[in-house]
């Protein structure tokens, strides 16, 4: 305590009168007389939006004009304006500066230049508009840092500039950059807070008056050409200034300005003694000459004749018919007519010319050269190329406004011929109109329109193509990119250009990279700079002449500066450009959060504005299509723009970088070709493109009479074509170019035609090589009809033709075979190899097929590689699989050689020599792909291909070329590998063929050398599944990919082949035939066959019967069971499952024979998975299900919720659906109208998706079955999937309500969609979690417990979420949530720092706004947190330590824990509250975090990153306890993220953010609890289905693996005991209390509880003794069911096991009445040997005891369940004479029962782990029924010396007093007793220095008038003097 001494009233009184006296001594009161400096011109920008797009630009303040000379304005950036490329005699230049009535001339600036950039300038003068210029004197500065700096400050001009214009430069000197070097063309220097001021002379200042503004003679506005505009000014005398449009200089105003075209006219007045004149625009848009004007559109026909074009409408639903046919319809477009009754008709409308027979009466309708038909039945409505019987129409009137009904003449349904025309259901169909019925869907308007360009639909040509990544740079590419002819990247097609303008000037159309890793340099077709200047596009030219309905699709990628949106124009003539419209944009990415778990983006959607959005997904490509707008047809010259926004792709204020990338490619414009009167048709020829012979003749044909067709073969000459000598292919490949052309027409569009040589098919060898008996038959076929197949056993010195099978007498043996044709290619020639099979069955050997090397980018060399892996535990095999774009001389290589690379030459080297009889080294190559196609794996070749070489480097065409290549080498074997979104999933696994599925044998279904489960290892199931259902024969791998070494024991994963024998070809051979399966743990055994074939086998149907039999031996030495394995066929779906308790064992499956393929499944206890390849029977469909899932987080009984199916068809026929019926419980709950969702067929190579909201009335899991009925190739199919649910009762369930109204931050706006996480660990919790997008009402919170609100969105953007716009809490909002948190609810605000904040909105400012409307005192500070010492790489990226022990909401939190914080702003606590206990600090930083301010309070932004929030004094997270009961959490984050929130973590040993902790423990204090229900009550009243929570005690546990039930354990209270299941967690110990929410269900007929959610309570133990009972009493099930009891008695009867060692069933008589039935489950056995050994003691007559739990189920062959005791420790069997000797454990149970008299939290960690320790080994050793007394005394001794050890936390006041002096807390440590600080300060019960800096702090911004500042220190001085004596008596007492 520190001593004071007693001040008097006196001497106070003096303190206080000296303080005055001391501060008005140091007043220098202004005078009035004194000049102020005034501004005569500013230049002062605070943001982006500010900024000016482009130089000179108008003083901010005052007059004069800003430009740059000799360097290039970029943009606004590093909050100033920036410019590059500096010359020698570059400059800053401030011209028109008035200084009249001014003297004492002062300049300020503030610069910076990149590193790069110029580092020396000086300040120069000119009085003569630039003619010459003098150095101001001491000027001279050097910019040193890359921050902007004040570097002139009030610098003095000369005295000759007063009262004068003049022209301020800023020039540099010499070309010294800031980092010593020479100043780059890439240099950039900035300039901001310009600032020219003055003293008023005595005519001047703020009295001086100013002439009148300009006025102009002519408004501003849209004018006639050449006219005259006069400017005015009022004040007489005054002269005029103007500038047109961009001039630098203004020019003396003489004349009339006369305007010619679109012009800006920028003008101001000035006189000699007043001030200038603001500066007035005007702005001028001349009339373009009228152009033809088009037909217009009439009003609605009233009837119809011959010859009218028209389009069809219904009034009713406001629907135009369109040309597109879906199915059996034709589907509509929204219109509607203007006021007058005119309708204009959009793209796509089918125009229809009416054709009218007289004598029938009959009309025809002709839309795109097809007619409008229906069918025999009606309900149908198409456009058919040929006209027939139900293409004839009858037109009745149905009014005299234009009124009709179109009925089919023929169509007939159920006799009656009244099939009308009708709009239903989105589409024109067909159907019976009826008397009576309504008529608004048959009723039908016909508009007039015009009939446009008419084109052959179906067929669809490329116009122009790009593919957009050719060696540019060697190409010599400077200015156009041509379009690809003949082949990707050929730039042979000159009709068609690419170029780039920034600026309005053609720049280099590509960008370049090279990669650091393999020294090569990538070419993308694009640009840089797009958006950093005034003009910038991307244009196309193609010609369109002859082409309709054209769709242009291509692929964009933004860097993150670079530009965020593109808009898409078009036009004819170069000049006049109109937008797009319609289009879509696709995107499928893999995202990483900050703890680096990936996760699955994929988006798509439609575009109607015709703008492309490269911030969709900045980084990442983006597949864009459109439809290419009806104006663009058929034009000689077509320009197709992709014009620069001016907004960043990441979103960030500022304009694109001036070094922002654009990648595109893969450009397709497509067209189909025009049908017209005056146009030739095009060339048709015979064959089409295709594979072709040599000596083929090309057949040419147009549509068009009388013709000529020209044609050219490879670019030759083009020649005449004559029908009697038509051109032949004499070598191929070939390319055709023809045309037709006829006098008086047009020429038809130039077509091309590419033929490629026939290839015979590689032969097949059945069996395919590998291990064979002696005298095996080889047979041999062609897939090629009519090929001769030759086979060679000389390795091809000489060839025998293949007439009949050949006979292996000799093993080894190797053949090579091929096939050959006349007139085709000779087949590639296969090298099939055998070898005399040793084992009557397989062996397993496992290994790895993926590993990299330093050949590539991994981690030591290939020798170590081998020689590590071949001495690795279980590693039989390892496959090196370097990057083949890394071997030296990679792109000389081929698949057939690869003899130049050294590495690939070594490799195989090393593979050979590393390999013996117990390892095998093999060597391939990965094929790898940057561009989102994927990786594959190669083995077993001669050579190999590289990314790197031109045909495998076009995203479109690279992964068919690879597979072509892998064609010509049959004997090689690939891999997929890792499938996914990170490195690509094969595009969907496309290009299916069977030759290629022959050569792509296996899948890596987990990949990655982290441990099993974490995050970097990649499992990829589902993928393996996809692969399967869409027809690939593929085995699954599981491989390490190792890059960092440690070949083989990365992991536990391995990929296992069943072989005859450890050799390379046996191990090839192995993967060849599928006979591979993939597992996480490394031993795990599994021999798999279907009705005795092997894994891997393909049958057909004929070889097997209705039902299969699935066989597996399985066997893992390390595990203790196998546990569970499930058979898996098409579509993911689950027929069998069985659980292995054992770990070996051969189970079996018999299952109907419905599906084409049958895999293994092994899912063991401790999570590991394997999955073997599949038995396939029969073909497999590429067709079916490809997920039933639903979005719903926690499914509630009586609440509905989506479920999603959705259909995929990858065959080369549409499959029809014919039904659609989902079905729970054996019941249809719902089928799909497949008519009215427009869901009748599938199309060839699509998808559909079917969704509907389902309702479950019952609780606890159930499956939600879907069965698709279909017809696919003739053949009925039907396709079955399954969604497995868990339902809860709606008075489980916690409603948490999350604003989405107001497009909040991670939420719907700014980093939108993210909080999937917490939804699903909420979930978990029971708590249902509603983002709430429309509106949030009283009614919406009225049973919500916690209301999260997220900032409101700052400015406008796009997201995961979607787009967003700006927006703001209304007073209605706000009152909402003050009823809420009124009423006591919870309330989460997170802000976000205000580095976001925009002029619109701020986040503090709504936020705050909230907090103090509903009595909150806790705010949030607009700043953003700051450290630079301690971070996560960034300053904004925060992981913070310092939390509040002493906080509920940090319950749990263990040492190593941290918080996420990132980009967030502070909280600010007030200071009373932190004393009076209602608020209190949550996570504070460390001594090293402040904030700073980097937005004012209203948006704009502040220079200098001013501190708000000093060091050590940050608070992130804060409670607050309101008056009303309420608890309300303020973060300066969103807290609750997916960034910083994981529902799970990715290992157990991971420790999660507190951010985690924190929101489990608001979740559980929200989280709504049933009422306990006594066990007992449950089992006495408790039904199926019956929701109940129950307490009670362990009597069967899960701690010993020896005494453990199959995912079940069981419970007891005072009352009963019952069954829970399933619960499999391990180390529950016997005597643990669990709470048990659930279910009450039956199996076999024992009642239980079926878990919803079990959870532990600390702190409570209690071990049940057994209740002895008498075998009568004991098997009485309905009053002691669940119960732990002993029975005694003799044995009557035994059930030994098979080895007659063990007891699994006996029965006791101990004269009851009734015998006691005593089970032993097979796998419960001893708790201490781990063996059943029972036999010795359990046999009849012998006088046995034994324990259990009272048990029912069925025996024998009966169904019906019987009772009996179920053993849990066969230690607990026991001879009853054997027990002699006495253990006495009451005295160990008193104490286990007798908790401490504290909670845990009270005592230190170390004390209490301890005793944690003590009481664990004490409950076993109470358990332990072998324990002797020894060990029981030592147990309790141990356990009263750990609690009597306890220690009890330090607590700064266990005094009883509250301190009221010093404190000794460590520096920057904040106080631990709950409360927080305001503004992050320390506790305020501290000593008066503390107390000084603790009162309420207000951060300052601006300056006050200097009065104020006087009387707010005489104020304080005042406040001072008395608080001290208040102060000093408070401390004293």
């Amino acid at each position: 305590m520190t001593r004071q001494r007693k001040i008097g009233v006196a001497s106070r009184a003096f303190a206080m009168f000296l303080a005055i006296v001391m501060v008005c001594a140091s007043i220098s009161f202004p005078s009035k007389a004194e000049a102020i400096a005034q501004t005569i011109g500013a230049w002062d920008y605070q943001n982006q939006e500010s900024a000016p797009a482009e130089l000179p630009a108008g003083a901010t303040t005052g007059s004069g004009q800003l430009s740059v000379t000799g360097a290039s304005y970029t943009a606004y950036s590093s909050k100033s304006l920036a410019a590059t490329a500096w010359e020698e005699e570059g400059y800053w230049l401030l011209s028109d500066v008035n200084a009249a009535n001014y003297d004492r001339l002062t300049f300020s600036a503030s610069l910076r230049s990149s590193k790069t950039g110029p580092k020396d300038f000086r300040v120069e003068y000119s009085l003569d508009e630039g003619a010459s210029w003098n150095a101001v004197a001491g000027s001279e500065v050097e910019i040193t840092s890359t921050d902007l700096q004040p570097l002139y400050k009030d610098l003095e001009l000369p005295a000759e500039l007063s009262g004068k214009s003049f022209e301020l430069r800023v020039k540099k000197v010499g070309n010294t950059s800031v980092n010593g070097d020479t100043v780059a063309s890439t240099g950039v220097s900035n300039i901001n807070q310009i600032e020219i001021k003055g003293f008023p002379t005595e005519n001047g200042g703020e009295t001086a008056e100013t002439c009148a503004e300009v006025k102009a003679s002519v408004e501003s506005g849209v004018i006639e050409p050449g006219t005259a505009v006069e400017i005015s000014c009022e004040t007489e005398g005054a002269e005029i200034y103007y500038k047109m449009d961009d001039a630098e200089r203004f020019t003396k105003y003489e004349s009339a300005i006369i305007i010619e075209k679109s012009t800006t006219i920028t003008a101001y007045s000035t006189k000699e003694g007043l001030t200038d004149s603001k500066q007035k625009v005007f702005e001028y848009t001349v009339k373009e000459a009228a152009s033809e004007p088009e037909a217009t559109n009439e009003k609605r026909l009233t009837e119809l004749k011959d010859g009218d074009v028209f389009v069809v409408y219904n009034p009713a639903n406001k629907k135009i018919m369109s040309s597109t046919v879906s199915g059996t319809r034709l589907t509509a477009l929204d219109g509607q007519p203007l006021e007058e009754d005119v309708l204009s008709a959009p793209d796509g409308s089918a125009v229809f010319t009416a054709s009218y027979d007289a004598e029938t009466g009959y009309y025809q309708f002709k839309a795109q050269g097809k007619y409008l038909t229906s069918d025999q039945d009606g309900g149908n409505l198409t456009l058919e190329k040929e006209a027939n019987n139900y293409s004839l129409w009858n037109v009745e009137k149905a009014d005299e406004q234009g009124g009709f009904f179109l009925k089919n003449v023929n169509a007939e349904y159920g006799g009656n011929k009244n099939q009308y025309i009708e709009f239903y259901s989105g589409s024109f169909t067909t159907f019976g109109k009826k008397e009576g019925a309504d008529t608004s869907l048959f009723l039908m308007n016909f508009y007039p329109a015009k009939e446009g360009v008419q084109v052959e639909a179906e067929t669809i040509l490329n116009v122009a193509q790009w593919a957009g990544n050719a060696n540019y740079e060697e190409a010599g590419v400077e200015g156009s990119i041509f379009g690809d002819l003949y082949q990707t990247n050929d730039m042979l097609n000159g009709e068609a250009t690419y170029q780039a303008f920034v600026s309005g000037k053609e720049v280099l159309p590509y960008t370049k990279t090279k990669s650091t890793a393999t020294d090569s340099t990538s070419y993308y077709m694009g640009g840089s700079g797009f958006g950093s200047g005034s003009q910038d596009y991307l244009q196309f030219v193609v010609s369109s002449k002859g082409y309709g309905k054209m769709g242009l699709s291509f692929r964009l990628r933004s860097s993150n500066t670079g530009v965020g949106s593109y808009q898409l124009q078009y036009s004819v003539d170069g000049n006049k450009f109109q937008n797009f419209e319609k289009g879509s944009y696709s995107y499928k990415y893999t995202s990483y959060d900050s703890s680096g778990q990936s996760s699955e983006v994929n988006k798509s959607g439609d575009i109607t504005d015709g703008i492309a959005k490269t911030s969709y997904a900045p980084g990442e490509y983006i597949q864009f299509k459109f439809d290419v707008p009806a104006g663009a047809e058929n034009a000689e010259k077509l320009y197709i723009r992709l014009a620069a926004g001016e907004d960043r792709a990441d979103g960030k204020d500022g304009k694109p970088g001036a070094t922002g990338t654009l990648r595109m490619d893969s450009v397709t414009l497509t067209g189909s070709p025009v049908v017209a009167a005056d146009l030739c048709g095009y060339v048709k020829a015979d064959p089409a493109s295709g594979e072709a012979t040599t000596g083929t003749e090309i057949t040419m044909t147009s549509a068009t009479e009388g013709v000529v067709i020209h044609y050219s073969i490879d670019g030759g000459e083009y020649q005449v074509y004559d029908a009697d000598h038509k051109p032949v292919l004499d070598k191929l490949p070939a390319n055709v170019r023809a045309y037709a052309s006829k006098d008086g027409m047009s020429d038809s569009i130039k077509i091309l035609y590419q033929y490629t040589s026939g290839k015979v098919k590689t032969p097949e060898a059945s069996p395919n090589g590998g291990a064979v008996l002696k005298n095996t038959e080889v047979t041999l076929k062609c897939a090629t009809e009519g090929a001769t197949i030759y086979y060679s056993a000389d390795s091809g010195a000489t060839w025998q033709e293949y007439t009949d099978k050949i006979v292996l007498s000799e093993l080894p043996m190797t053949y090579k075979v091929k096939a050959v044709k006349e007139g085709y290619e000779d087949s590639s020639i296969a090298t099939i190899s055998y070898t005399e099979r040793t084992s009557e069955k397989y062996n397993l050997y496992f290994g790895q097929l993926h590993s990299h090397t330093s050949y590539s980018d991994g981690s030591g060399t290939a020798e170590q590689a081998y020689q590590h892996a071949s001495g690795v535990e279980n590693l039989d095999f390892l496959a090196l699989t370097d990057h083949s774009n890394s071997f030296d001389n990679a792109d000389s290589a081929s698949i057939a050689d690869g003899s130049m690379s050294s590495e690939w030459t070594e490799g195989h080297q090393l593979a050979e020599k590393y390999t013996t009889q117990d390892f095998v080294g093999l060597f391939g190559f990965e094929m790898t792909w940057s561009n989102g196609l994927g990786h594959i794996n190669t083995f077993n070749s001669e050579g190999f291909q590289s990314r790197t070489q031109s045909q495998y480097s076009t995203y479109n065409t690279a992964l068919q070329n690879y597979y072509a290549t892998l064609k010509t080498a049959p004997q090689s074997i690939s891999q997929f590998n890792h499938p996914g979104t990170t490195f690509g999933d094969f595009s969907d696994f496309a290009y299916y063929d069977e030759e290629i599925d022959k050569l792509i044998t296996t899948i890596e279904v987990g990949n990655g050398e982290g441990a099993i489960g974490s995050s970097g290892y990649f499992p990829s199931y589902e993928y393996y599944q996809r692969a399967l259902d869409k027809g690939w024969h593929v085995a699954p791998t599981n491989n390490q990919d190792n890059h960092k070494g440690l070949w083989g024991d990365a992991n536990t994963a391995r990929s296992v082949v069943m072989a005859d024998s450890l050799t390379e070809d046996n191990i090839y051979d192995a993967m060849r035939n599928y006979r591979v399966y993939a597992t996480e743990d490394n031993d795990l055994s599994i021999y798999y066959t279907l009705d005795n074939y092997e894994m891997g086998t393909i049958l057909s149907k004929d070889q097997t019967g209705d039902t299969v039999t699935l066989k597996a031996e399985l066997s893992d030495k390390t595990d203790a069971s196998i546990g569970k394995v499930q058979v898996i066929t098409n579509g993911g779906l689950v027929l069998e499952e069985k659980n292995v308790s054992t770990s070996e064992e051969t189970v079996e499956f018999q299952v109907k024979n419905d599906y084409s393929y049958y895999y293994l499944k092994v899912t063991e206890s401790d999570g590991d998975i394997a999955v073997t390849a599949p038995v396939w029977v029969g073909e497999v469909e590429a067709a079916g299900i490809n997920s039933i899932s639903t979005t719903e987080v926690l499914p509630v009984k009586g609440q509905s919720l989506p479920v999603t199916l959705e259909l995929y068809n990858n065959e080369n026929s549409d499959m029809q659906i014919n039904s659609i019926s989902f079905s729970a419980d054996g019941e249809v709950v719902h089928e799909a109208d497949l008519e009215q969702n427009n869901l009748t067929s599938v199309p060839s190579m699509g998808t559909a998706a079917y969704t509907f909201d389902y309702t479950h009335d019952k609780v606890g899991n159930m499956e939600l079955n879907v069965e698709v009925q279909a017809t696919l190739n003739g053949a009925q199919k039907v396709y079955k999937g399954v969604l497995k649910l868990t339902y809860v009762t709606p008075e489980m369930v916690t409603k948490v309500v999350i604003d989405g109204t107001h497009y909040n931050d991670y939420v719907t706006g700014y980093y939108g969609g993210n909080v999937g996480n917490f939804t699903k660990m909420a979930g978990d919790k029971n708590v249902k979690v509603e983002v709430v997008k429309d509106e949030i009402t009283s009614e919406t919170l009225e049973s919500c417990s916690l209301l999260i609100i997220s900032a409101p969105a700052k400015k406008s953007g796009t997201a995961n979420a979607g787009e967003y716009k700006t927006s703001h809490f209304s007073d209605e909002f706000i009152n909402t949530v003050k009823d809420y948190t009124d009423r006591g609810g919870t309330l989460i605000v997170c802000g976000i720092a205000d580095y976001q904040d925009s002029t619109e909105c701020q986040t503090a400012t709504e936020m705050n706004k909230l907090l103090n409307a509903i009595g909150a005192t806790t705010t949030l500070n607009s700043d953003e947190a700051y450290d630079e010492t301690n971070n996560g790489g960034q300053p904004y990226r925060l992981y913070l330590k310092n939390y509040n022990k002493d906080s509920s909401y940090l319950k749990g939190a263990v040492e190593g824990q941290e918080y996420s914080a990132y980009s967030g702003c502070t909280v600010n606590l007030n200071p009373d509250a932190v004393s009076a206990g209602t608020a209190e600090a949550l996570i504070s930083g460390y001594d090293t975090t402040y904030s700073i301010d980097c937005k004012d309070e209203n948006g704009n932004t502040v220079s200098g990153s001013p501190t708000v929030v000093e060091k050590g004094n940050m608070v992130t997270l804060a409670h607050e306890k309101l008056s009303g009961g309420a608890d309300v959490f303020v973060s300066g984050t969103v807290f609750i993220s997916d960034f910083e929130v994981k529902a799970e973590q990715d290992n157990n040993w991971d420790l999660p953010y507190l951010n985690k902790t924190i929101v489990d423990n608001i979740l559980d204090q929200v989280t709504v609890e049933l009422e306990t229900t006594p066990i007992e009550k449950v089992r006495k009243e408790g039904t199926p289905g019956d929701v109940f929570a129950v307490e009670g005690y362990v009597t069967a546990g899960t701690s010993n693996e020896n005494n453990k039930f199959f995912d079940a354990i069981y419970v007891q209270d005072d009352t009963a005991g019952i069954t829970v299941f399933p619960y499999s967690e391990a180390g529950l110990e016997v005597g643990t209390k669990l709470k048990i929410t659930g279910y009450v269900d039956a199996y076999q007929g024992d009642k239980e509880i079926q878990v919803i959610k079990a959870e532990k309570i600390p702190d409570d133990t209690h071990v049940y003794d057994p209740e002895v009972l008498s075998a009568k009493d004991a098997m009485n099930y309905d009053t002691n069911g669940g119960k732990l009891v002993q029975i005694s008695g003799k044995v009557t009867r035994v059930i030994y096991s098979d080895d007659k060692t063990g007891v699994s069933q006996f029965w006791l008589d101990d004269g009851s009445g009734e015998e006691g039935n005593v089970f032993i489950d097979g796998y419960i056995t001893s708790g201490t040997t781990g063996k059943n050994e029972l036999a010795s003691i359990v046999k009849e007559g012998a006088e046995i005891s034994a324990v259990g739990i009272v048990y029912a189920h069925p025996e024998g062959e009966s169904d019906t369940p019987v009772t009996c005791l179920r053993v849990r420790n066969c230690d607990e069997i026991k001879q009853a004479d054997a027990q002699e000797i006495t253990v006495d454990k009451s005295a160990l149970l008193s104490e286990i029962n007798a908790a401490p008299e504290k909670p845990e939290s009270s005592y230190t960690e170390e004390s209490w782990a301890a005793y944690a320790e003590a009481l664990e080994k004490a409950q076993k050793v109470y358990a332990d029924e072998a324990a002797s007394q020894e060990d029981v005394d030592q147990a309790l001794s141990e356990l009263k010396q750990a609690k009597e050890g306890l220690k009890e936390k330090e607590d700064s006041n266990s005094d009883g007093e509250q301190n009221q002096g010093e404190t000794d807390q460590p520096d920057g440590n904040q106080s631990q007793n709950g409360s927080g600080s305001s503004n992050g300060n320390q506790n305020q019960n501290t000593t008066d220095e503390s107390d000084k800096d603790s009162e309420n702090q207000v951060v300052k911004t601006g300056d006050d008038q200097p009065i104020m500042l006087y009387f707010g220190l005489l104020a304080a001085a005042s406040v001072a003097a008395v608080y001290a004596g208040k102060r000093r008596k408070k401390l004293k007492n």
